[in-house]
């Protein structure tokens, strides 16, 4: 199940997947793959911050939204 607020919130920070890998320095298809809910492990606190930094979100924001995603199935 795709991660959508996720997806949503990178496309209204108005940038793709490439550039958000690449500022977290991950591979692009790891990414995806994060985006995608084919990766469904906890995300750990540097990469919640350095998300939220990119995406323009606050840490509260990001983890509700995946309370949210992960409550859904």
């Amino acid at each position: 199940m795709e991660r959508t607020w996720l997806i949503n919130a990178r496309r209204k920070a108005g940038l793709t997947g490439v550039e958000v890998s690449t500022r977290l320095g991950i591979s692009q298809g790891y990414y995806s793959l994060v985006e995608h809910g084919e990766r469904k492990q906890k995300m750990d606190i540097p990469f919640l911050l350095a998300l939220a930094q990119i995406l323009g979100m606050s840490v509260e924001q990001i983890t509700e939204e995946e309370t949210k995603w992960k409550n859904s199935f």
